[in-house]
């Protein structure tokens, strides 16, 4: 048994074109810790960059789905593998398969709920940690750029003249 904490930051990038499809860039570092104290061995930390392509499908303002499919490569470091406080380093391919459902409170905060699976390949003779991994993430976006449906979007500016207002007679008061 183990842990694992991910942290990453992700560029996403929407063409006018096709917004549905959207191309993507992640660079994050991977924490796995064994739950057993003793097993020291597991105790890995793991940088990576990758690059894919996302869909997303809204269903309506708020309440959009997707999916992700991401490759890239990574190197993990093992700070006491072999119990002799000796760190090994292993350069390490990874694909990730996702899904994604998000709650989109305003135009430039979403929250997302993602379950993601990766594929791990070890480049060297390390291979004890290859396989799939399942991880189900929470996160928080921030779009930058205005809702397209802000009436702020529509007019992008007003401007007023210098008002003429026509003379005025008091004996026209009833006509006016």
């Amino acid at each position: 048994d183990f842990s694992s904490i991910d942290v990453s930051a992700l560029g996403r990038f929407s063409p006018e074109r096709i917004p549905q499809l959207q191309p993507l860039v992640r660079l994050g570092v991977n924490f796995v810790d064994s739950t057993d104290p003793d097993a020291d061995d597991f105790k890995n930390t793991r940088l990576y960059l990758t690059g894919g392509i996302g869909y997303t499908h809204k269903i309506s303002k708020k309440f959009e789905v997707g999916g992700d499919f991401e490759a890239g490569f990574g190197y993990a470091f093992f700070p006491d593998l072999d119990n002799t406080g000796t760190t090994y380093g292993a350069w390490n391919f990874q694909a990730s398969l996702g899904g994604r459902a998000a709650f989109n409170p305003s135009f430039n905060l979403s929250i997302d709920l993602h379950p993601t699976l990766r594929y791990f390949h070890s480049l060297s003779p390390l291979v004890r940690f290859n396989g799939f991994s399942l991880t189900i993430g929470i996160s928080a976006h921030y779009r930058f750029g205005t809702d397209p449906d802000d009436p702020k979007a529509e007019i992008r500016s007003l401007e007023f003249n210098e008002p003429v207002v026509d003379p005025m007679f008091a004996a026209m008061q009833s006509y006016y």
